[in-house]
């Protein structure tokens, strides 16, 4: 699957877990399309997302973080599926 398509996946999903507006929804995906999902995260509240989609989208980032530092000390390796 390549770099684009996986990013509009992402975008699609982020968009039905989180209800959020398809305005922003295509907000979030040219941010991605264009730098990337880390920096993305990285750099999220300097757009104009709105306050509640910011707190969801700090949720996911938290969530990701804890996942990532529970896998580095237990030696994960990539995820498969």
């Amino acid at each position: 699957m390549n770099k684009n398509k996986q990013y509009k996946t992402i975008c699609l999903s982020l968009m039905r877990l989180l209800e959020i507006d398809k305005e922003k929804n295509s907000k979030i995906a040219d941010y991605i399309n264009n730098y990337g999902i880390v920096n993305f995260f990285e750099n999220m509240r300097l757009m104009e997302l709105g306050e509640d989609t910011q707190k969801k989208l700090q949720a996911v980032k938290d969530i990701l973080l804890y996942i990532e530092n529970v896998d580095s000390r237990q030696g994960g390796g990539p995820y498969e599926n």
